[in-house]
């Protein structure tokens, strides 16, 4: 009896089985490279981005530095108007300037309503006028006014931002 040597299976070529492998782990490492590439493009232009915005900023100290108080860069109106609790005829619109303290009291009655507006709006144009090149922010303080004041105030207003582009009207919170 001869005994045959067995062999497990047929030989099995991997050759190009390793030349897909190759070319797979080729194109894996190009892709990388290119994505690298793109990376280290993309963080050298925020990189000069922010040295820009780093330089804006130090200018932009410097020219804050140059100002003493915040009143050098913008001005401010508060603006109240109420009536007296024993005569509502009698109404006040008061006008305050940067400081608070109180600059105008304009006395409005029945009787003396139109000058009292006409008041009311020479006082914030001259103010205005004099702050010419910063903003002036008006702020209406509207808690104890009547309605009627409310809206003829608003238009008063209105009509003095269409003559002046430097003068905003705020909420009152």
């Amino acid at each position: 009896m001869k005994r045959r040597n067995r062999r497990q299976g047929p030989d099995i070529d991997l050759t190009p089985l390793l030349d897909v492998i190759f070319i797979v782990l080729m194109v894996v490492m190009c892709q990388q490279s290119l994505t690298s590439n793109a990376e280290k493009e993309a963080l050298t232009e925020l990189e000069n981005n922010m040295e820009v915005t780093q330089a804006e900023n130090e200018i932009m100290k410097t020219q804050l530095e140059t100002y003493e108080t915040e009143d050098q860069l913008v001005a401010f109106i508060t603006l109240n108007a109420d009536y007296e609790k024993n005569d509502p005829k009698t109404r006040h619109i008061r006008l305050a300037y940067n400081d608070e303290t109180v600059i105008e009291d304009i006395v409005i009655t029945p009787d003396t309503q139109v000058q009292a507006y006409d008041q009311f709006v020479s006082e914030i144009s001259a103010f205005v006028e004099s702050k010419k090149g910063m903003p002036v922010l008006l702020t209406l303080q509207d808690e104890g006014i009547l309605y009627r004041d409310h809206v003829r105030l608003e238009k008063e207003i209105a009509q003095l931002q269409e003559t002046y582009s430097n003068l905003y009207l705020t909420g009152q919170e």
